[in-house]
C-alpha cells in the first residue's frame, strides 16, 4: 500500500516506510472492484495501484506525513491477512519465518529486501499483540542501510500500534514519533566534527 500527499507532484519527494500487523480496514473507492488473486503471493509487482478509502489506522500515517513534510509513505504488513482485529491474529500464533503470507518469509525476502534498499525514515507500528520474542526477530531483520527506525515501546519492549483503541494513547503515539523524528533531523544537522 502506498499513502500519496495531495502535493505530491508539487514537491520533493520525501519517504516513509511503516511496517504494520496487516491490512487494515481500507477498502477500494470503486465498489465494483475485483481483488486480483495471485497464484505466487512471492509476487507479481506490477499490479496497478487503486483509489482507496482509508482507514483510521492510515489517517494516523497521514497526520505524521502532514506534520513531518513527507509526500510518500510505503506501508508494508507483516502478515497480508485482512482481519482488522490484531488481537485474533495474535491468537494464530504465527511464526513469522514460516507463514507465506509474511514479509518475513523466506521467499519474500527480495520483496522485503526491495522495501529496505535505501536509507530511510522506518516506523515500526505492529501491535503489542506480536510477543517480544517475535518483536526481537523481526526489529532485527529490519535493521539495514542504516535506516532510521521509529517505533513508541512500550515497559516490556513491545511495539505499540499506529492507532491504539484508546483516543489518550492515539494521541500520545503520534506526539512521540512526530517528536522522536523531529529529534532525529535536527541530530542530523548538527555540524560533524
Amino acid at each position: 500500500m502506498t499513502i500519496v500527499a495531495k502535493d505530491y507532484y508539487e514537491k520533493k519527494l520525501k519517504a516513509l516506510l511503516v511496517i504494520m500487523l496487516n491490512p487494515g480496514n481500507s477498502r477500494p473507492v470503486d465498489k465494483t472492484y475485483k481483488p486480483v488473486q495471485l497464484k505466487n503471493i512471492a509476487m507479481d509487482t506490477s499490479i496497478d495501484l487503486i483509489a482507496a478509502t482509508p482507514d483510521n489506522t492510515q489517517y494516523q500515517i497521514m497526520r505524521v506525513m502532514k506534520e513531518l513534510g513527507y509526500t510518500l509513505a510505503a506501508i508494508i504488513n507483516i502478515l497480508d491477512v485482512r482481519e482488522t482485529d490484531s488481537r485474533k491474529l495474535a491468537k494464530m500464533s504465527v511464526n513469522f519465518e514460516k507463514e507465506e503470507t509474511s514479509i518475513f518469509h523466506k521467499n519474500r525476502k527480495k520483496e522485503l529486501k526491495d522495501n529496505l534498499c535505501f536509507k530511510q525514515d522506518v516506523i515500526v507500528a505492529w501491535s503489542c499483540k506480536i510477543g517480544k520474542e517475535a518483536t526481537d526477530l523481526l526489529l532485527d531483520r529490519i535493521k539495514i542501510n542504516n535506516n532510521r527506525i521509529f517505533s513508541k515501546i512500550n515497559k516490556e519492549g513491545l511495539v505499540w500500534h499506529a492507532n491504539p483503541r484508546n483516543k489518550k494513547l492515539q494521541c500520545e503515539w503520534l506526539n512521540e514519533i512526530i517528536t522522536d523524528i523531529k529529534k532525529s533531523k535536527l541530530m542530523d544537522d548538527l555540524p560533524r566534527y
